[in-house]
């Protein structure tokens, strides 16, 4: 047992080492500004992470500032041109999902966007985090299947097989602060093949309608806290929002 312990502490520092490399390094990367206030929640919460602020009055925000998504983190030493065209697509697509589901509940929930915001608005920031470097998921998918990837689209190819993380985090319009922090990676859609490289758009899109419509069903809803974060209990019914037409 001590010869088997001593070994893998050796092959796990030798990782670390590697790791470590100036070459071959890929920080942990964390858009979420307090993510030592993130709960882990239970598995019928609809986010892994969320954090909200405590005694905040909540239903006094009536209006949302939906900011473009954000990018930085995502670098492609290969072909940066392909990389930054398609995260503009797929930030377009973010966008179009929340305004979307905003839209369709904005009256229910006493929410609507705008562009000057003020002390009764959110603003709302979203980043997509890579959870590792787009050369290795270059690799993965090739060692995965027989078939030859054309190289498109991988950022999406990166949503629909779980390799990306959805960071949200909601400030208020007054003064800045801090709402909310919302964390976690997303549940693929039943019925959808994530190997099939056609569909990783269309995955995508379905994966940010179901992001938006959970965003939309628990920012404003009353929620019940137990001593460890994790929220008990959600009032109101989850909307169903429409989906977007076929992204081409």
């Amino acid at each position: 047992m001590k010869k088997s312990i001593i070994l893998i502490m050796a092959v796990l520092l030798a990782g670390v080492a590697v790791f470590a490399h100036d070459d071959d390094k890929f920080p942990i990367q964390v858009f979420c500004p307090k993510p030592e206030m993130l709960y882990k929640q239970n598995s019928d919460f609809p986010f892994a992470f969320y954090w909200r602020k405590d005694y905040i009055d909540i239903r006094k925000f009536d209006k949302i500032v939906v900011k473009p998504m954000v990018t930085k983190f995502w670098k492609d030493n290969e072909d940066s041109k392909k990389l930054q065209a398609e995260l503009k697509f797929m930030a377009d697509m973010l966008n179009a999902e929340i305004v979307r589901a905003i839209n369709a509940e904005g009256q229910r929930i006493e929410l609507k966007i705008t562009a000057k915001p003020d002390a009764k608005t959110m603003i709302l920031e979203v980043a997509v985090v890579p959870l590792m470097k787009l050369e290795y998921f270059r690799r993965y998918i090739n060692y995965r299947s027989g078939a030859s990837y054309s190289g498109e689209y991988l950022p999406f190819g990166m949503v629909c097989m779980n390799m990306a993380a959805i960071e949200a985090v909601v400030r208020s319009g007054e003064d800045d602060s801090l709402v909310a922090q919302i964390a976690g990676i997303c549940d693929i859609p039943e019925k959808t093949d994530p190997m099939n490289e056609a569909q990783w758009r269309a995955i995508t899109a379905q994966i940010f309608r179901n992001w938006s419509k959970n965003f939309v069903a628990t920012i404003k809803a009353e929620l019940n806290r137990d001593k460890d974060g994790k929220y008990l209990s959600i009032s109101g019914k989850i909307p169903t929002v429409a989906p977007a037409k076929e992204q081409k």
